[in-house]
């Protein structure tokens, strides 16, 4: 099928004592994936010898919630996994002369493959085969043992809010269930598969969206394909630039862990 899947550990730093603020210095693995002519990277950062708490951060642009998860994780430890992109939201390939574009949360399922590649204008069969071995290639880099897969994602202000999951919203009948704080910003939110978690960050005063996991829509995002399968995901959902309050957020997933 013309892809190739190679891991090479490219840095490694110690345990630093010395440092008050800073517990733990990432091991880098590069993961490689050739998708059609164009060489992929993605990226695993583990910090410290903690695999307990994985992260995941799909489009390269969103880049305080990579800042964000990288603050947390030199303090608790754990690991973060990231699509190097050149800073770009869609990924980009050429197949036989061909360029082909698609969103990254998109490609966990066939039908979620053939909405991007169609709504960027470039689709083929060839094409969808080869981004489908890609979405196999980053689920396998998961720790198979994760029991909640935290994603980090960053909107625009008005782009995307808890609003967009209310009646008569965008994706309203994705959601099974709302908790929605007046008081918190409407760009900031959780959106999980999980209802104990959903239980937990709304008794904390969150807003909080709860995936429908049965009949929402198979748009080929990482949140349907862990619906579907009853398997725990929380997306930490930040307006670009809000760096203190994204790290706050993840602590508080990464503190109440033991109730999940």
């Amino acid at each position: 099928m013309g892809f190739l899947l190679i891991g090479i550990t490219v840095s490694a730093i110690a345990f630093s004592q010395n440092d008050s603020t800073i517990r733990y210095f990432p091991w880098q693995t590069t993961h490689y994936f050739k998708l059609g002519s164009t060489i992929i990277q993605l990226k695993q950062f583990e910090y410290g010898t903690n695999k307990n708490i994985v992260m995941i951060n799909l489009h390269d642009d969103e880049i305080t919630a990579v800042d964000a998860a990288n603050k947390v994780l030199q303090n608790t430890g754990g690991i973060l996994i990231k699509i190097e992109n050149k800073n770009q939201r869609l990924v980009a390939f050429r197949l036989n002369k061909r360029q082909y574009k698609f969103d990254p949360n998109r490609i966990f399922s066939r039908s979620g493959i053939i909405a991007t590649l169609k709504k960027n204008k470039s689709y083929s069969i060839l094409a969808v085969k080869q981004i489908q071995a890609f979405a196999s290639f980053v689920i396998k880099k998961i720790p198979a043992d994760t029991k909640t897969l935290i994603a980090v994602h960053n909107n625009d202000e008005e782009r995307l809010s808890i609003s967009s999951y209310q009646k008569s919203g965008n994706y309203e009948k994705d959601v099974k269930k709302l908790n929605i704080q007046l008081s918190e910003d409407p760009d900031n939110f959780y959106f999980t598969t999980d209802k104990n978690i959903f239980y937990i960050l709304s008794s904390l005063r969150y807003n909080v969206v709860l995936q429908e996991n049965e009949k929402a829509r198979n748009d080929g995002s990482l949140s349907v394909y862990y619906g579907r399968r009853n398997m725990s995901y929380v997306n930490v959902e930040v307006n670009r630039g809000q760096l203190e309050r994204q790290s706050e957020m993840i602590k508080v997933l990464i503190r109440n862990q033991n109730k999940f």
